[in-house]
């Protein structure tokens, strides 16, 4: 009997001194006050209210206060639910002529508080008149098994009284919604039916009234579901927040209410960050470079402070730019919403510039059958002399060897670094043989020296009034021209190479002809003539038309041919 008391006692003080609870917790419990529908006939006999109460954590106890409009209810009945899922429970209520319902109950005898969810009282109503009812839960107070009170949030809820007429009725079901406690980030949907309660076509449209609900479909005929889905990156998480939309028809307009809570886990890990390309110390020649990462979808991402798009989906994210000579520093970052970040910094060099290259001075004419040329480049650097990979010591320095094979020589040198820049330089020399081609004869004799070896003349050369004359046979010997006599006119054709002399015996008009410069006619100083039967013909003039060098000796009566 004490101990009956001792819970009736409880169960007044929670009816007399309730007070509204402020919660500073992350997840609370939650009251809901629901009904078969949101619309009735003001003929029906009784309403019946039910208030539920969610995500309850360790209750013993509860008192809280229920109000509805005494203009168009009547009260009726208060009827304990089944929450405490036992009889053993001291629940009672009061009513008051203002519409105030005070409920209070706890359980009896020392025992564990009751966790999840169920129905804590039930209220049958009548309805007296018509229009809109708005039923509200108030002083709110939950008492765990250690008589410590929790929170809990109250509850707001909507019906229409109205009477039957020939028009269309808008009818909505659940007349509230709530999403309850939803983790940030998520984009959950729930439902709700709009229906006709009247006669006739019933027609309107959704729109909603807050930025992060969204509707579909935005049109409706008589019976119609409707999802309702919320975007809770728009909302600060830990936070409960309500919304609206407006519902206009030609059956009546209504602005339905729908809660939620959001929540948000403590995540301290940064998302993952993977350079794909280009690799840590990345050296290159090509100003432009690339990047490709990828991270977490969802996350954010930037490259030295600059933001970069990431892909929804698969999380990569890439970005392009320039790079400036030398050594170039990039810092890429990626982030959550939870401000989480993870970074990592990456050098890449740009080196546009070629190895060095010196060549050491190579004399412009050169005499010997070879030459060595030597120079310097980058340690390192790859030499190509004359399409051949040569040796480069450590210091960058290097010896070719050159076999001379002609007149005119080019020797290409190329340095090419590991990144493929390179520079080319030239050197030019001509070669000079040690000695001309050299033809020495003398006068009144028939041997001759060619290149210091001796060969003969059909006939000793002539000196006549001071002009040398030679065998036309010498002629041919000498330059290997090719000779042509007329017997009948004692005419000489001498050509070699495109030069073409032509002589008569006694006559000192002859001419020159070149293919390419044409003809010129000469007058010389004595005629070719013929001794021994032998033809005596001009050296010099034959010789100089030939484009060699001719010199006379007169102290050793020598005549020096070179070409």
């Amino acid at each position: 009997m004490k101990k009956y008391f001792l819970y009736a006692t409880l169960v007044v003080f929670f009816l007399t001194f309730s007070f509204p609870y402020q919660s500073i917790y992350a997840e609370q419990a939650s009251i809901q006050i629901t009904s078969e529908k949101t619309k009735y006939l003001l003929q029906t006999e009784s309403i019946e209210i039910v208030v539920h109460l969610k995500e309850a954590v360790d209750v013993f106890g509860y008192s809280l206060s229920f109000s509805f409009p005494t203009n168009r209810m009547r009260f009726l009945e208060c009827r304990e639910g089944s929450f405490f899922q036992t009889e053993e429970t001291s629940f009672q209520f009061k009513v008051y002529e203002s519409g105030l319902v005070t409920i209070g109950s706890a359980l009896l005898g020392k025992q564990e508080g009751v966790h999840g969810e169920g129905d804590l009282f039930t209220i049958v109503l009548e309805p007296i008149r018509t229009g809109s009812v708005r039923l509200s839960t108030a002083d709110i107070v939950l008492m765990d098994s250690r008589l410590v009170a929790t929170p809990c949030d109250s509850a707001t809820y909507e019906i229409t009284i109205y009477e039957e007429s020939n028009d269309p009725i808008l009818a909505v079901e659940p007349g509230e919604l709530s999403f309850g406690t939803v983790q940030f980030g998520e984009e959950p949907s729930k439902t709700f039916r709009v229906f006709n309660t009247g006669k006739n076509s019933l027609a309107g449209t959704v729109e909603s009234l807050t930025p992060w609900l969204k509707v579909r479909p935005k049109k409706f005929e008589n019976e119609e579901i409707i999802t309702v889905t919320a975007s809770t990156t728009l909302l600060p998480p830990h936070a409960e927040y309500e919304g609206f939309l407006s519902l206009q028809s030609n059956g009546g307009n209504f602005e339905y209410r729908v809660t939620i809570y959001v929540d948000k886990d403590v995540d301290t890990e940064p998302p993952f960050l993977n350079i794909l390309t280009p690799e840590a110390g990345y050296r290159t020649n090509i100003k432009q470079i690339f990047f490709l990462c990828e991270t977490e979808p969802g996350a954010y991402a930037s490259i030295n402070d600059q933001r970069i798009a990431v892909d929804e989906e698969d999380g990569v994210f890439f970005y392009r730019t320039l790079l400036k000579e030398g050594n170039n520093t990039f810092v890429i970052k990626v982030w959550d919403v939870q401000q989480n970040s993870a970074s990592k910094s990456i050098q890449i060099e740009l080196d546009t510039k070629a190895p060095s290259l010196t060549i050491d001075p190579v004399p412009l004419q050169v005499t010997e059958q070879s030459i060595d040329v030597s120079g310097k480049t980058d340690p390192g650097a790859e030499l190509i002399f004359n399409g051949m990979e040569v040796l480069v010591q450590k210091d960058g320095s290097f010896r070719v060897h050159y076999e001379i094979i002609h007149k005119i020589n080019q020797l290409i040198f190329t340095a090419m670094d590991d990144l493929d820049n390179e520079v080319t330089k030239y050197a030019v020399f001509f070669y000079k043989p040690p000695y001309d081609n050299i033809i020495i004869l003398s006068v009144g004799e028939t041997v001759g020296i060619f290149n210091d070896k001796e060969f003969f003349l059909d006939a000793p050369p002539q000196n006549v009034n001071g002009r040398i004359f030679v065998p036309i046979r010498a002629i041919a010997d000498i330059y290997g021209a090719d000779i042509e006599w007329n017997s009948d006119t004692k005419e000489v054709h001498i050509s070699l190479v495109g030069v073409h002399v032509f002589l008569k015996i006694g006559d000192t008009k002859a001419t020159i002809r070149h293919d390419k410069t044409g003809a010129r006619n000469v007058t010389l100083e004595a005629p070719p003539f013929i001794a021994s039967g032998r033809t005596m013909v001009p050296l010099r003039l034959i010789s100089e038309s030939f484009g060699a060098k001719i010199e006379y000796i007169p102290e050793t009566k020598e005549i020096m041919i070179q070409f």
